[in-house]
């Protein structure tokens, strides 16, 4: 299972990354089946800027944030881009939720 100490940590991450839309956690660790070795996994729905579009941003960022997410949990971090279709806002099978920062999602 993912603490509640992690999750927020997570969160204050995902706080300082402006083009982080939404941010989900899923797998093993989320269902409570992990072994001790078990990855986390986690998904980002990304918005472009000016300079790069949101596929872009994440192949630029997807190893650093893998490597500063693995320091920040203590688990390897294995990070997926997610596109929404239909602004419809559900995540990876079984994930949740932790950062919404677009309230309208319309």
């Amino acid at each position: 299972m993912v603490s509640t100490e992690t999750k927020a940590s997570l969160i204050r991450w995902a706080s300082d990354k402006p083009c982080i839309v939404r941010m989900w956690i899923f797998g093993s660790r989320v269902r409570g089946d992990n072994r001790a070795d078990s990855d986390l996994g986690m998904a980002f729905e990304l918005q472009g800027n000016a300079r790069f579009d949101a596929d872009g941003i994440f192949i630029q960022n997807q190893f650093p944030w893998s490597d500063e997410l693995s320091t920040l949990t203590g688990y390897y971090v294995h990070v997926v881009f997610w596109r929404l279709d239909n602004k419809v806002p559900k995540g990876p099978p079984g994930s949740i939720l932790l950062y919404p920062v677009a309230e309208d999602v319309s």
